[in-house]
């Protein structure tokens, strides 16, 4: 859908819940208000939702100021609050309200930072369907896409360097040899990509936000594109920036799984959340005209899905 659609949308549930009975619901979506893919991704939930078993319940979709980050009155009768993006998900999880919360569209390390304060860790009903995708399945693309390449480079930074012993074991447990660098700030970023680029097949770029934005994404790319190394993304826009391929999940797939857990939690009329999880919904995105100016086959997105979905995590 329309990005502009998406937010009229959004809008308009908001202001339906405000006014009406919806202000009431026993499940409130809470959305960034500034967010087309969070709204995209509530859209996918309420849509999903309603057309489950626990189709009875009501909903209301409330788009949430992130710069301002005012209580939301309708949390305080809410049994079960679903939380899209980081922004949402603060509000939420600082308010002393008794409600449980499932969180998506957000990073692993942005939810275990907001359920490590005092307030969220002392409620048990806290779970999430993270963005990030486990590495075990980025893994299982790299050798389904490219199975010569066995020197995998990486960049870490400070959101991110304790994937390193998971990294470590993953690439022994393949047969596969790790190139790594760990640092700080952006400002290193380029000399750490000098110092993996000549020793790597391919490198993948791990989401963190404290070295990754938008201007140095670009140059890890435009660094890569030299030493003619193809880049192992996680998000569609890194595909279409210059990323030969990336595994991800759509805020869509995201929505429609966080309808699927809850409606399955809500069964028999006692609510019982599973712990926090990656997503299991995912697609993949090929970028082939990197692929061919790099001269690199690579299989289609079909089929590269196919695989992934028919490999163990």
């Amino acid at each position: 859908m329309h990005t502009l659609k998406i937010l009229r949308w959004l809008v308009g549930c908001s202001l339906a819940g405000l006014a009406s009975v919806c202000a009431a619901a026993p499940i409130v979506v809470l959305v960034s208000a500034d967010s087309p893919a969070s709204a995209a991704a509530a859209k996918a939930f309420q849509e999903s939702f309603a057309s489950s078993s626990a189709r009875d319940s009501a909903t209301a979709i409330i788009a949430v100021d992130p710069q301002r980050g005012a209580e939301v009155p309708q949390l305080r009768d809410a049994q079960v609050v679903v939380t899209v993006g980081a922004a949402a998900a603060r509000v939420a999880l600082s308010s002393p309200a008794d409600y449980a919360v499932l969180s998506i569209v957000i990073p692993k390390v942005s939810y275990e930072t907001l359920q490590g304060s005092a307030e969220a860790a002392a409620h048990p009903h806290r779970t999430a369907i993270f963005l990030d995708q486990p590495l075990k399945r980025q893994f299982n693309l790299i050798q389904s896409a490219f199975p010569d390449r066995r020197r995998i480079g990486t960049v870490l930074g400070p959101k991110s360097r304790e994937l390193l012993p998971v990294l470590r074991a993953e690439v022994q447990d393949r047969g596969l040899n790790l190139v790594q660098r760990i640092i700080d700030d952006e400002a290193e970023l380029f000399p750490a990509l000098q110092g993996v680029l000549p020793d790597a097949d391919l490198l993948l770029a791990v989401p963190d936000s404290a070295v990754l934005t938008t201007a140095s994404a670009r140059s890890v790319l435009v660094s890569a594109y030299r030493y003619q190394v193809p880049v192992v993304a996680f998000s569609e826009n890194y595909v279409k920036a210059g990323a030969i391929i990336a595994v991800f999940s759509t805020p869509e797939q995201l929505g429609r799984e966080a309808a699927e857990l809850l409606a399955t939690a809500m069964e028999g009329g006692r609510l019982a959340l599973p712990a926090p999880r990656y997503p299991k919904y995912f697609s993949v995105r090929v970028n082939t005209q990197v692929a061919r100016s790099l001269g690199i086959v690579v299989a289609d997105e079909q089929t590269l899905h196919s695989r992934l979905a028919g490999m163990h995590e």
